[in-house]
């Protein structure tokens, strides 16, 4: 399990990921924390899955993260009423760019409400000019 904690994470491979919930038969939340995220991983059977929580890489050496693989995963969380979050893009940095970028160019990112699917958050990023409204 590469980058991930062992109570959190259900990441198998950089194309798999499962329902992780700890030790123990009856958890009070189950993550799936997909990440780093390598590579794209289809339509995700949530069942049981309490948060779905996506990354992408960071540090030296970093691998890139597609956001059409986290919009991938966002999808299958809204159908099926799963908590998502979109913790970081892949970058040398930790926590950088945390939303994703829609085709269309918007950007959106998540609460992280374990449980609880909240609506997203448009969010402007860094360095882009907000209109001048007369």
């Amino acid at each position: 399990m590469t980058n991930s904690h062992p109570l959190v994470s259900g990441f198998q491979s950089p194309y798999s990921c499962s329902p992780y919930s700890g030790p123990g038969d009856n958890p009070s939340l189950a993550f799936v924390s997909a990440g780093p995220l390598l590579g794209p991983l289809g339509f995700l059977d949530l069942t049981g899955t309490d948060q779905v929580i996506v990354g992408g890489e960071s540090g030296r050496g970093f691998r890139a993260c597609d956001d059409a693989w986290g919009r991938q995963i966002r999808d299958s969380c809204v159908s099926q009423s799963i908590a998502f979050f979109f913790k970081q893009t892949a970058a040398r940095r930790a926590g950088t760019r945390p939303y994703l970028v829609e085709d269309n160019g918007s950007c959106w990112t998540w609460q992280p409400t374990p449980g609880r699917l909240l609506p997203p958050i448009e969010v402007d990023p860094p360095g882009t000019e907000l209109p001048v409204l007369d």
